[in-house]
């Protein structure tokens, strides 16, 4: 397991820097994990995989660069990048009884910050994507050979092979090989104190359907206060209700809940892109708590002085993976328990990845050019026709 990986459960807490980030990256985290996770049977997870001892892990030491004296006037390191991803997993840990061990990614969106087209693409993994999961090993230098599954289950696996950094490693690595996604980062959040950092940006403004409102109104115990169809400012307990609505009506599905996560992070983006540094600060303050990254400080720096005079002008854009149309749902048999999941055309889905990682919309229709017609406004028909006689 690389270093990256190794340290990601040793980086909750970096400072101030990380304090200001949170909220500019991270608290989009927040938004994208509050859903608890939906009950499941713990024999699911535990399919038996093949396992055997691979070869001693070769241990190379890092490259090492020659000290320069040179001065910069640069307070952080430049990346040379123009796009990063910050893979944001929101999970709900299982306490008590029989399923501690349980730790699935229950939220997998994938933010696309590109500062030469100025956006950032939210990309959400429908958890029930059926990926071929990576083989993994482990630093004892036991390899697990995998199978296919829901895409949430590398999370847990990497978890109980691996700890935090593994399940980081493991669902980057999956994305990798389904997707052709590359992760630069990974953000895991929790749900403690996200009421109150609604509550402290003054609530925010969401479109709500028939059928949202009429569930929230309905949810006496986070929403106090009759809402109505349209656009809505919800507080914080009104925005926790709105973002952990699982079905809001019985046609409702991954794919609308997916949507509000989506809707929810735009909104406080929306938010946080119109405050100044120490609103942006001691607003972090509340939001580290639920925060663990795999990301260095010089890193945090770096996204810090590169991204956020951007921010103010960036579009934010909003996607799904599988890609509509290009995916069907089907019922298999997980550790001998019947499961729905999603069966998609790996290809499409990866030139529409591509298309992201070009900057990009992939969901805006392709211009065609129409076939062009024959000029005959400036180039008259030539007679062809043999001339009659006394012409």
């Amino acid at each position: 397991m690389s270093k990256k990986f190794e340290d990601a459960g040793k980086s909750s807490h970096r400072g101030k820097f990380l304090l200001i980030l949170a909220v500019v990256i991270l608290v989009v985290g927040v938004a994208a994990g509050i859903l608890f996770i939906r009950p499941s049977r713990g024999e699911q997870l535990q399919q038996t995989l093949p396992t055997e001892t691979a070869a001693p892990v070769t241990t190379v030491p890092p490259e090492t660069t020659e000290e320069t004296t040179e001065e910069t006037t640069l307070p952080y390191t430049e990346s040379g990048k123009d796009q990063f991803n910050i893979l944001i997993i929101g999970q709900q840990s299982r306490a008590g009884g029989e399923t501690d061990d349980i730790r699935l990614a229950d939220t997998l969106i994938l933010a696309t910050i590109n500062k030469q087209t100025k956006t950032i693409d939210l990309t959400s993994f429908l958890r029930d994507t059926y990926v071929k999961l990576p083989d993994f090993t482990e630093a004892s230098g036991k390899t697990h050979h995998c199978g296919r599954n829901r895409i949430n289950v590398a999370y847990h696996l990497g978890y109980l092979w691996g700890d935090l950094g593994g399940a980081m490693q493991m669902i980057n690595d999956c994305l990798y090989n389904n997707f052709g996604v590359e992760v630069d980062y990974d953000v895991e959040v929790s749900f403690d104190g996200f009421i109150d950092i609604v509550d402290m940006l003054d609530g925010i403004d969401v479109e709500l359907s028939k059928d949202e409102a009429a569930y929230l109104n309905k949810d006496k115990r986070f929403v106090y206060y009759e809402v109505q169809p349209g656009m809505q400012h919800l507080d914080g307990m009104a925005a926790l209700s709105y973002a952990r609505m699982r079905k809001s009506n019985a046609g409702d599905s991954d794919i609308s809940r997916t949507s509000r996560q989506r809707a929810f992070i735009t909104a406080i983006l929306e938010k946080v892109r119109n405050l100044d540094f120490w609103e942006l600060y001691y607003l972090a303050k509340d939001a580290l708590p639920m925060i663990t990254t795999n990301m260095t400080d010089d890193e945090i720096m770096t996204l810090l002085w590169e991204v956020l005079p951007l921010l103010p002008d960036m579009e934010i854009r909003s996607h799904v993976i599988p890609a509509k149309g290009t995916w069907s749902g089907k019922m298999i048999d997980i550790g001998g328990w019947p499961s729905s999941v999603l069966s998609f055309n790996e290809e499409k889905n990866r030139a529409y990845m591509e298309k992201i990682r070009n900057g990009e919309n992939p969901d805006e229709p392709e211009e065609t050019t129409a076939p062009q017609k024959a000029d005959t406004a400036t180039k008259p028909a030539q007679n062809t026709s043999a001339p009659t006689k006394g012409s």
